[in-house]
């Protein structure tokens, strides 16, 4: 089973505020980012639409980016997925 992770800047105060990231969102992340898919390929493993998916993409993106540029903890946790072997 998944266990929620988090990543936290090592540097100045606690942070303010955190970013919270679904299981799914950071497997979209993985898929293309780190496996290099094409959107295409990234939708049909993860069962949705490659619109579905671009959007989610970049949804995440920009929860990552906000969360780098300004300090905040990226959480990762929840979802709606089936852990396979």
């Amino acid at each position: 089973p998944f266990e929620p992770q988090r990543f936290q800047p090592q540097y100045g105060q606690t942070p303010i505020k955190k970013v919270i990231l679904t299981i799914e969102e950071l497997e979209i992340l993985r898929l293309i980012e780190i496996e290099n898919l094409t959107q295409e390929e990234a939708a049909a493993m993860m069962g949705v639409s490659r619109k579905t998916l671009w959007k989610d993409l970049h949804k995440v993106r920009k929860k990552v980016a906000e969360a780098l540029v300004n300090g905040y903890t990226i959480h990762v946790e929840g979802g709606d997925y089936i852990q396979r072997k």
